[in-house]
């Protein structure tokens, strides 16, 4: 997918494309780390890599919010200007 949205760009905005790419390679770093929650791992380790499973998630929530409202404020924003 990551290199799909490189090659074909299939998003109009930058943005668009931007968040996408984040969330591709959130993605790619979640399932990463997942491989460290196998049963070779020691528990120590499991413990450091389920705290990052949830530093991901978190990040990806924030900034896909962080996103939707922006977005949000440039329409309203949009919408508010007088129209020449």
């Amino acid at each position: 997918m990551l290199m799909y949205l490189v090659s074909q760009r299939p998003f109009a905005d930058l943005s668009d494309l931007r968040l996408a790419f984040f969330n591709e390679f959130l993605v790619l770093l979640y399932v990463s780390t997942y491989f460290i929650l196998t049963d070779t791992a020691d528990t120590p380790l499991q413990d450091l890599a389920g705290l990052i499973l949830v530093g991901i998630i978190a990040t990806s929530t924030a900034v896909n919010f962080a996103y939707i409202v922006w977005q949000i404020g440039k329409q309203v924003r949009l919408s508010l200007m007088p129209k020449i």
